[in-house]
């Protein structure tokens, strides 16, 4: 069975500080929550492609055995370290800005600057579904001493 953690951002621990431009997530006095990986690794030159190899091994793994996933043919639309500052004119701000801080507001900044977020989509699972938001995914990756894992999830 799939566990997905809740992942609003409106109750986040960091502070969310607005700018004309620009938005930053403060995480000077965030604790790790118990979702958040022990150690993390910095990602390496390879991370996107490493990040991509976990996301294969979680969604076999974790969501195709879900009861009503459907995850044949997914595809993964973005990927990118979680970041702490977002320009607000970036053609997609609003929901990156939102899915980067919470790894930052959830774990600090050593963590956050360790981690990788994917954005996936369920093709089949977006028509039948009509855009609900089951049929997308982000995940929360870093790379440990045993390799890259999904520590967290949001669909």
């Amino acid at each position: 069975m799939l566990l997905v953690t809740g992942c609003s951002t409106a109750h986040t621990s960091a502070a969310r500080k607005s700018a004309p431009t620009v938005d930053t997530v403060s995480t000077s006095n965030v604790r790790p929550g118990p979702q958040c990986p022990t150690a993390p690794l910095t990602p390496g030159p390879s991370a996107a492609e490493n990040a991509a190899a976990a996301t294969g091994a979680f969604v076999a793994a974790k969501v195709g055995n879900s009861p009503g996933y459907d995850t044949i043919g997914y595809q993964i639309t973005s990927d990118a370290p979680a970041l702490p500052v977002i320009a607000r004119t970036a053609p997609d701000y609003g929901q990156r800005f939102k899915v980067s801080m919470l790894a930052y507001s959830w774990c600090g900044t050593a963590i956050g600057e360790r981690t990788y977020v994917v954005h996936i989509v369920f093709p089949a699972m977006l028509a039948a579904r009509e855009g609900q938001a089951v049929s997308v995914m982000d995940l929360f990756e870093s790379r440990l001493s045993p390799g890259w894992k999904v520590w967290n999830n949001c669909s």
